[in-house]
């Protein structure tokens, strides 16, 4: 039976060989993948949830700091919205959830119109608690993950706009 085991295990290594499946981050030599990361400068964000968004940002896409010539500029919008989901008979909410939402266009130093637009939600959940404080905490705690997640998925879908190779390579600056 072990050596079932292994067959399978070879062939669908050999299938996703075979169908041209390749790491998002592993680096190439057909296209830049990841290191096109340290090349972007990432705009200012408005107010504080912004601030958050951004900083998790730099440290996913460079952890060395911003670029000092960047190639592309990634500008963003984040908006936020509030829902209560479950209601007691009292007619106050005891569950909530926070919707962010990013709009982000990637573009090329010097240009205006942008190379790579996108959009990524995040949506999570709260207690609502007696205590305005508890729930503050917990507001603060849930907008700290959905930006987390935000960011994360914006760096997801940039790694897949220079993995594609609609970057030229001889354009990406290296460190």
């Amino acid at each position: 039976m072990l050596w079932f085991k292994h067959a399978a295990l070879f062939l669908v290594v050999s299938a996703l060989v075979g169908c041209g499946f390749t790491p998002l981050y592993a680096p190439s030599s057909t296209g830049p993948g990841a290191q096109g990361f340290p090349t972007i400068y990432v705009a200012q964000v408005e107010d504080r949830v912004g601030q958050q968004y951004r900083n998790i940002l730099l440290d996913l896409l460079n952890t060395r700091g911003e670029p000092l010539q960047a190639a592309y500029i990634l500008r963003s919008e984040l908006s936020e919205s509030r829902e209560t989901l479950a209601v007691q008979r009292t007619a106050s909410a005891t569950r909530a959830n926070v919707r962010m939402t990013v709009r982000f266009d990637l573009f090329k130093r010097g240009h205006s119109t942008p190379v790579w637009t996108g959009e990524a939600i995040s949506v999570a959940s709260y207690n609502v608690f007696d205590s305005e404080y508890a729930t503050l905490q917990a507001l603060e705690n849930v907008r700290a993950r959905a930006v987390r997640q935000l960011a994360e998925n914006v760096r997801i879908r940039l790694g897949i706009y220079f993995h594609r190779g609609d970057v030229d390579p001889d354009q990406t600056l290296r460190p």
